[in-house]
């Protein structure tokens, strides 16, 4: 019996340097618990490195826009546990 094996991450850098549609990619990375950023930056290196600037442009896009939804939620999940933090305070004094 032969047992193949492909690591998540090999996976989805195959998916990323792929002709497939990003949502594909993101979808994976996401539910498997990526680093997507990193992944998308690494493809997009790798393209560079075979000359395919136009692929690495839109990947190193991509990934520029995963970090900043990051930094959203962040700040999102920050404000909210603050609101949650002043509500209590207030209750006790």
């Amino acid at each position: 019996m032969l047992n193949c094996r492909v690591s998540p991450e090999r996976l989805f850098l195959d998916l990323a340097l792929g002709k497939s549609d990003a949502s594909i990619t993101d979808n994976l990375g996401i539910s498997l618990g990526l680093d997507i950023n990193t992944l998308y930056e690494l493809s997009a290196e790798n393209c560079v490195q075979n000359h395919s600037y136009e692929r690495a442009i839109k990947l190193f896009k991509i990934a520029k826009v995963i970090a900043s939804n990051n930094w959203n939620l962040q700040m999102n999940i920050f404000t909210r546990v603050l609101q949650i933090i002043l509500k209590v305070w207030k209750h006790e004094f």
